[in-house]
């Protein structure tokens, strides 16, 4: 399972990765709230929250491509 969402998260730039990651505590076992990933990534917390969706969709996506959904 984890080598599949690493796949799928390799498809994203790497700030969406990071942003994806923290957020989802994907690493750590801990989500982190949009207004901390906005102040560690240097971006306001609407644009995290932007990212956030763009991802989710784009991650959406690829999983429908490589899985003949």
């Amino acid at each position: 399972f984890r080598e599949k969402v690493n796949s799928l998260l390799s498809t994203l730039k790497d700030r969406d990765q990071t942003i994806i990651r923290l957020y989802y505590g994907i690493e750590t076992g801990h989500e982190v709230p949009t207004i901390e990933i906005a102040e560690r990534v240097g971006i306001t917390q609407v644009r995290v929250c932007q990212i956030l969706n763009q991802a989710r969709q784009t991650l959406k996506d690829n999983y429908k491509l490589t899985n003949n959904i």
